[in-house]
């Protein structure tokens, strides 16, 4: 593997750090589900952990792609 491999796969970490970075943050300022429900706000809490999860996806997507490119699996040029 070269460098330039290697910096495929350091930036791959980083987006993975990024996607736990951002789940982190959700279940910090987002309320439990019971306490959402009690409060008549529920729609709105399934549609934001929509989003982090779908996020999250999107993430795992890319530091594959990123991880294939380092290793030579996958060629990075469009």
């Amino acid at each position: 593997m070269h460098v330039h491999g290697v910096k495929w796969i350091v930036g791959a970490l980083v987006v993975l750090a990024l996607v736990g970075v951002g789940i982190d943050i959700g279940t910090t300022l987002l309320p439990p589900m019971a306490v959402a429900q009690t409060k008549g706000t529920l729609i709105p809490w399934v549609l934001t952990w929509g989003m982090i999860l779908a996020t999250t996806a999107m993430g795992a997507v890319i530091a594959g792609f990123m991880v294939g490119v380092g290793l030579g699996m996958v060629d990075g040029h469009a």
